[in-house]
């Protein structure tokens, strides 16, 4: 291959990559420390640590299988519409409506550098992941991927 060739493809590799950068606090300072999060084995997202807890962007991991969405910020909380069901989350609110079910989930959700976030397990429960972190990074299992029915 061609010298010029492999640093074209280097930087094809490397790209996706650092747009997975860790997130940078915003100018308040209130975005807990950023997360890599690894899907099946690759860095595909960025979560965030909040007193432990993992939380994603429920849109990114939309993004992530190519699932149709609408996303509602609304004045009393969030809305994510895909198909064929809604999740609604109330701010302020330790319950969660989706598709009819009750999901309780006291850690609530954040919104943090533009994102919409909830803890990795209501996450785990809607898109049927297995989310494993450590405290440093996190690793998502799609194997049993299938959405909330």
């Amino acid at each position: 291959m061609s010298r010029l060739f492999r640093r074209l493809l280097c930087l094809c590799l490397v790209l996706p990559l650092l747009s997975c950068a860790l997130p940078k606090a915003r100018a308040d300072g209130t975005a807990p420390p950023g997360v890599r999060v690894y899907v099946d084995g690759l860095l595909r997202l960025r979560g965030y640590d909040r007193a432990g807890t993992l939380f994603l962007s429920a849109e990114d991991v939309c993004a992530l299988f190519a699932i149709p969405f609408e996303a509602e910020r609304t004045a009393d909380g969030y809305t994510l519409r895909l198909r064929g069901w809604e999740l609604s989350a109330p701010a302020g609110k330790e319950v969660f409506t989706a598709d009819g079910r009750y999901l309780y989930c006291p850690e609530g959700f954040g919104e943090w550098d533009g994102r919409v976030c909830f803890p990795a397990d209501l996450i785990e429960r809607l898109f049927g992941l297995r989310i494993r972190f450590d405290g440093q990074r996190a690793d998502v299992d799609t194997s049993r991927f299938q959405l909330l029915r």
